[in-house]
């Protein structure tokens, strides 16, 4: 598996503070593909999906966000 960087442009950031997790959320324009929140990609620290708890499988996704908001836990 390879990770391709692709162009995009944030439009807006955004932190959450829940009772116990801070979330970051992060709108973005990708290229070629329509506006669209991240919002339930961002993961927690033990690598599961936000709302489901499920494993995610956004590898591209989680590596992007992370380069982009750092930690959300942090």
């Amino acid at each position: 598996m390879t990770y391709n960087e692709e162009l995009i442009r944030i439009l807006a950031r955004e932190i959450k503070e829940l009772r116990n997790k801070c979330l970051a959320l992060v709108k973005i324009h990708l290229r070629f593909r329509p506006l669209r929140y991240l919002r339930d990609l961002v993961h927690t620290g033990e690598g599961k999906h936000i709302r489901t708890g499920k494993a995610t499988k956004h590898k591209k996704t989680q590596k992007l966000l992370k380069k982009l908001m750092g930690d959300p836990l942090s």
